[in-house]
């Protein structure tokens, strides 16, 4: 596998050139921000060039659109790379728009027997603090919380939006609810506009449907600001 160097400003980004079968030339980043660019066989070394220089503002365009998105996932690869989060308390998380959220952790002692808890405070001087309180300290369970927090945020937010669009439009639907939650109503109702509505996450858009009547929307709209 051979690479290109693309060079913008002061930064350098490296394609990775792959032959396939395949007719036409495709452009892919990865979530760990690697570029790969997949060309037919027998494409010569010359028209790759050519073809990578003519799209290089766009890689850059998509490999910063990349960086953002990652920030939002809240990645559960933590390592130190570039784009990538390691939860500690002092990092600030976006929210509605802003990242102005301090991440604050309470480790708990072995003596105490309280269960882990999540919630935010309010500081009149030093803003708003997502506490988590725990005995346990893996990245993975950190992440995990924060989703939590974030997947009830967006919960308030979307089934206040549907209720103000259901009232306006004359909409009808079963329940808004978190995937993976127990379902109140465990049979489909005839006659209704839409079935569950739910929060879950989403991988390339911010909302979805389908023919089952069901609506999703990604849990990282909370981060978001409100128009969005």
């Amino acid at each position: 596998m051979s690479k290109i160097r693309i060079h913008q400003g002061s930064r350098d980004l490296y394609v990775n050139v792959i032959s396939v079968n395949s007719r036409y030339v495709d452009f892919i980043i990865h979530n760990d921000l690697s570029i790969d660019m997949k060309v037919p066989v027998g494409m010569s070394w010359e028209m790759i060039e050519r073809y990578v220089r003519l799209n290089e503002t766009m890689i850059f365009e998509e490999y910063e659109k990349k960086k953002v998105r990652n920030h939002q996932m809240l990645p559960i690869t933590l390592d130190l790379e570039e784009g990538r989060i390691v939860y500690r308390g002092g990092l600030y998380l976006p929210f509605l728009g802003k990242t102005d959220v301090l991440l604050r952790i309470k480790y708990l002692s072995d003596f105490d027997e309280e269960e882990t808890k999540i919630y935010m405070e309010d500081k009149k001087n030093q803003g708003k603090h997502l506490i988590i309180k725990t005995d346990k300290d893996s990245q993975e369970f950190l992440r995990y919380c924060i989703m939590r927090y974030y997947k009830k945020c967006a919960l308030i937010i979307v089934k206040k939006k549907v209720e103000e669009f259901a009232q306006k439009m004359g909409l009808q639907y079963n329940q808004v609810m978190i995937t993976g939650q127990k379902r109140q109503s465990p049979l489909r109702r005839p006659r209704l506009s839409y079935q569950n509505i739910e929060i879950k996450n989403q991988l390339t858009v911010w909302g979805s449907c389908n023919r089952k009547h069901n609506l999703k929307f990604d849990w990282k709209l909370r981060s978001e600001e409100q128009h969005v």
